[in-house]
């Protein structure tokens, strides 16, 4: 009798936890866009994924509600987005034609080659700060930059003309404030 009720008590557990997980935990929700997404940020209460073409999309975090940040609605200067991030609370994106894109009070400011010192024709693949500098990986380089303008230019591999920044890491537990980066050829860079 014992043995019987531990049996249906264990198929009674089994079956609750798998329809519970059926129901809860594979609620998938779709994102509304088309377009490869390239990066994913947040804060909290919005979700950003950039996209190849798309622009961004937002979505609240608390309704699902699902806003698309573009060039003909939001005035994104480019909607080819290859990286997106949230710093002081305003919206930063790297894209082709347009450096990087800074959104404040609802209005989006470039970061150009003629306004901050890149070269010209990069497309730009990551963003990342730390403290007052902000560092851009593009095409061949990685940018750093102080208020604005590019302060320093590191060539990261002379010798490839395929050598993209696509990701900026910090170490922050060396005290000398050690850099280091990955390139779509799995070039290290340190300095």
């Amino acid at each position: 009798m014992k043995y019987g009720l531990s049996i249906a008590l264990a198929l009674l557990w089994f079956a609750f936890s798998t329809s519970y997980a059926q129901t809860h935990l594979t609620d998938w929700k779709n994102l509304n866009s088309k377009s490869t997404i390239t990066c994913i940020t947040h804060n909290t209460d919005y979700l950003y994924a950039s996209t190849m073409g798309g622009g961004i999309v937002q979505i609240n975090k608390h309704t699902g509600e699902q806003h698309c940040i573009d060039h003909a609605q939001d005035g994104l200067p480019d909607n080819y987005v290859l990286s997106v991030t949230l710093h002081n609370n305003e919206l930063w994106t790297t894209n082709r034609f347009y450096g990087i894109s800074q959104r404040a009070n609802n209005r989006w400011f470039s970061h150009t080659s003629a306004n901050t010192g890149f070269r010209t024709n990069q497309w730009f693949h990551s963003i990342a700060f730390d403290g007052n500098t902000t560092w851009v990986g593009g095409l061949l380089a990685l940018y750093e930059m102080r208020d604005g303008k590019v302060v320093n230019t590191y060539d990261v591999n002379p010798l490839s003309n395929h050598c993209i920044v696509t990701a900026i890491a910090f170490d922050q537990t060396n005290n000398y404030g050690s850099r280091s980066m990955t390139t779509d050829e799995n070039t290290p860079f340190a300095r």
